[in-house]
């Protein structure tokens, strides 16, 4: 429209603004990714492990799912497997001791989970 003005600074000066806005919208909407892990957790068997970890790590996390749950025997505990993905800023270690604080967890481990990796 500048250009059809007669006015080839306006319309010099209205792609350069326009071009910016542009750019500085998109690099503001995208984000570092989220990283993937595989969280393992040995417990005792009266523990209610999936709401024990939204209320313990919840906040720290973006994505928590349930991958995998056994009981091992008799009163021995339970085993579940979790994925969860996490923002980068967050430390692994801080969630694990947040995590084996639980009174009743036994056991805890992460395995960060490689692009392709099932």
């Amino acid at each position: 429209m500048a250009a059809s003005s007669q006015n080839l600074w306006v319309a010099i000066l209205g792609i350069l603004v326009a071009g910016t806005i542009a750019f500085v919208m998109v690099k503001g909407t995208q984000h570092e990714p989220a990283e993937v892990f595989s969280l393992r957790l040995r417990a005792l068997p009266d523990l209610n492990l999936e709401r024990l970890l939204v209320d313990r790590i919840g906040s720290l996390v973006t994505d928590l799912r349930l991958i995998n749950m056994a009981a091992t025997g008799q009163g021995g505990g339970v085993e579940g497997t979790y994925q969860m993905r996490v923002g980068p800023d967050f430390a692994t270690e801080e969630i694990a001791k947040s995590i084996a604080n639980i009174e009743g967890i036994q056991e805890v481990r992460f395995s960060r989970k490689e692009p392709g990796q099932d």
